[in-house]
């Protein structure tokens, strides 16, 4: 009885911390504007450690997943993570999900130096700067995270972002 209920409060202040998180940190609709005209719409897919073999963890495939659930038709996928202790880059590990997921090939763009999601960013700038909008994709607090820093480092590119699916009731994680 008594830790059942319990249990039951703490998913739904998780799943209410993470839903107001997944809303946080984008421009007001006011401000929002886009990029130009001939951009693509662009989506951020930030790195995490893979496995020691180079096969995607749990929390690679679940961005990937994000990734592909948020963007519009069209869009390019900038995969950003350099090897973090690891052989294989992050970025090349989730982009090979993400065109197993079936990703098109001429649709994924890989940076392979990041180490920290500041680095995510700055170094993904010239596939931001040409975007018509962009969309960050990771799990909800990283994501959140993320959005902040773009608006640090570039207002202007901080104006274009466009909501990204990084929540879905009941998705426990990975």
């Amino acid at each position: 009885g008594a830790f059942a209920a319990l249990g039951c409060a703490l998913l739904a202040f998780a799943e209410g911390q993470a839903w107001g998180a997944s809303r946080a940190g984008y421009p007001p609709a006011a401000a929002c504007t886009t990029g130009p005209a001939a951009g693509r719409d662009v989506v951020l897919i930030l790195g995490y450690p893979g496995r020691r073999d180079g096969t995607p963890g749990l929390l690679q495939r679940w961005r990937v997943r994000i990734a592909r659930r948020s963007a519009p038709v069209g869009a390019v996928f900038v995969f950003t993570g350099g090897a973090v202790g690891r052989d294989v880059a992050e970025a090349d590990t989730m982009a090979a999900y993400g065109a197993r997921l079936g990703i098109r090939p001429s649709d994924i763009v890989i940076e392979r130096a990041a180490t920290s999601t500041r680095e995510n960013l700055s170094l993904s700038l010239p596939w931001l700067a040409a975007a018509r909008t962009i969309r960050i994709a990771s799990n909800t607090a990283h994501a959140h995270r993320a959005r902040r820093y773009l608006r640090e480092l570039d207002p202007t590119l901080w104006r274009r972002l466009r909501r990204t699916r990084d929540f879905v009731p009941l998705e426990l994680g990975p």
